[in-house]
């Protein structure tokens, strides 16, 4: 990151040489306005180099691209009605923290963690190891997934997108593996199949896609609360902020389900009323502005989502909008702002409902010194069941996943679609196909270390004839080990150190290489400078000011 700090200021002598070196073989007359025009330029490359080097610190990498993520979490973490509640357990964090005391301090490294965490699946890293490593850089990712959607973006541009159905009158993106491999990260489906005939047919129902979150959710919830144990266990710091960080990747999945590029929820403007006084009574300070528990499930449940999106039928540029949240400032097609607001709020709340899962974890743990088999599988029972019967809460289960809508979409009226469970034979054995080959590839990349999933975890999606894991959590048969997390209670926990991937290492190499051109253009010009002070008009070659390096060989010359 330092290399990459050092590029604005380059990037601005670059720009203010050429236009030095621009402006000279221009007469006297127009010299002045080439001058204006790069002074202009350079202003504003200026601001944005500003904007580029504020946006490097670590809490605010990726804020350019999706913000709610880190205001959310940041903002229910340090509210006084929902994080760690107890002044006692909150003493012992910060003794152990190292803050002296600082229980303030030690509130907010723990906050940040999860506000890392929560942007991480927009910013992941292959293998999804025990790092604080992220991919995003200036405020952009910097990876595979990212590459393809970049990709798609310039082709819906010039109108490049693959068509499909009858007389190929249906547009829709395709999607490599390295996407895929998460979409259940984001509250997205895989994509659906689009058939010849006009229809459109999902791999999966809704049940097996929230079968999948839940399950993604419950592995982080895992891995962090081992962290919590091991850093409780050897008084280390570390291991609990990255275990902070652990739970944080599990609230991106419960807040992309509210966004409006990602899902429809049904909902009420009274209830959008309702959700955001209770979301600005759950951010208050003031611990006697708290909200009941009973009042935050009504209202999630008061809003069960419709469908999820997949991110085939898709305007990337309308997908970024609704992403903002509250930084939107104009409806986006049929979306008031006051739907975008209120499914905002609604997300705060299902944040809050999630982080007293984990903060009451951390309490317990704090409290008695560590964290027991017990503790840990009444947290898992009880974050399931927030997961399963509030936050992915469907309106029908048995519906197929996947649709889009004609506020995101390419197609028009036509991007108002859901796709349907397949019925005929036929259509069921292509299904399955399909499904089985993408399931087959994305283990493949996984095994050579190319996903951003878990190295030790075989990568897999719930059957239509499997057992739901919602009702294993009723049951209260589930475990770390049964949703493929086999670290064992106890055992010490290494944190690797940051790194990077190919895409970062190629970018920062580039501009390196480009760093020193811009080095190589600057010795260049003072060279020119010193060796031809004035040209045959008297006026200098550089301006004025570049030439005072060289009033002492001027002089004897």
């Amino acid at each position: 990151q330092s290399v990459l700090r050092s590029l604005g200021s380059s990037s601005i002598l670059a720009h203010y040489f050429f236009g030095l070196f621009l402006a000279r073989r221009f007469p006297p007359m127009e010299r002045a306005l080439v001058k204006l025009v790069f002074a202009v330029l350079l202003t504003i490359r200026a601001a944005e180099c500003n904007r580029v080097v504020t946006s490097m610190d670590t809490s605010q990498t990726a804020r350019f691209l999706v913000p709610e993520h880190n205001d959310i979490t940041g903002s229910v973490c340090r509210g006084a009605n929902v994080f760690i509640r107890s002044e006692a357990v909150r003493e012992t964090v910060a003794g152990l923290l190292g803050d002296g005391g600082d229980v303030a301090r030690s509130i907010r490294r723990i906050c940040e963690s999860m506000e890392q965490g929560a942007r991480w699946p927009d910013c992941p890293t292959l293998g999804d190891a025990y790092t604080r490593s992220h991919s995003c850089h200036l405020g952009v990712p910097m990876h595979a997934g990212m590459l393809e959607m970049a990709t798609q973006a310039f082709q819906g541009t010039f109108g490049m997108v693959p068509r499909y159905g009858p007389a190929g009158n249906f547009r829709s993106f395709t999607m490599n593996t390295y996407r895929a491999a998460v979409q259940h990260q984001h509250g997205s489906p895989l994509l659906p199949l689009h058939l010849e005939d006009g229809r459109h047919i999902a791999l999966t129902s809704h049940a097996q896609v929230r079968g999948k979150m839940v399950e993604q959710a419950l592995q982080w919830h895992c891995k962090g609360a081992h962290l919590l144990a091991d850093g409780l266990k050897r008084s280390l710091a570390e291991q609990i902020e990255v275990g902070a960080l652990f739970f944080g990747k599990l609230l991106h999945i419960v807040q992309d389900t509210f966004a409006l590029g990602h899902a429809q929820r049904s909902r009420s403007q009274a209830g959008n009323r309702e959700a955001h006084s209770m979301a600005a009574r759950l951010l208050a300070q003031d611990q006697n502005a708290s909200v009941p528990s009973s009042s935050i499930t009504a209202a999630l449940l008061g809003a069960p989502i419709e469908k999820l999106f997949s991110m085939d039928d898709v305007d990337w540029s309308k997908h970024a909008l609704l992403d903002k949240g509250k930084h939107l400032d104009h409806p986006v097609a049929d979306l008031d702002l006051r739907d975008i607001y209120g499914m905002r709020d609604l997300a705060v709340l299902a944040t809050g409902r999630v982080m007293d899962v984990f903060g009451y974890l951390v309490s317990q743990t704090f409290k008695h010194g560590l964290l027991s088999e017990d503790l840990l599988n009444a947290s898992i029972v009880s974050l399931g069941g927030v997961l399963c019967d509030e936050v992915f809460k469907f309106e029908d289960l048995k519906a197929g996943a996947g649709g889009s809508r004609e506020a995101i979409g390419r197609n028009g009226a036509k991007s108002d679609w859901q796709a349907d469970i397949a019925t005929d034979l036929e259509t069921r054995a292509l299904v399955d196909a399909t499904l089985q080959q993408l399931i087959r590839h994305i283990e493949e990349d996984r095994r050579k270390g190319s996903l951003a999933l878990d190295s030790s975890i075989p990568f897999s999606f719930p059957g239509a004839s499997d057992a739901d894991i919602c009702d294993r959590i009723k049951a209260q048969t589930i475990s770390c080990q049964s949703v493929g997390y086999l670290h064992t209670l106890g055992d010490p926990i290494e944190i690797l150190p940051d790194h990077f991937n190919g895409y970062e290492i190629a970018f920062i190499t580039c501009n390196t290489l480009l760093l020193l051109l811009v080095v190589l253009l600057v010795t260049w010009c003072a060279w020119r400078c010193c060796q031809k002070p004035s040209d045959a008009s008297g006026e200098g070659l550089f301006s004025r000011e570049i030439q005072l390096c060289c009033l002492p060989r001027a002089h004897a010359s």
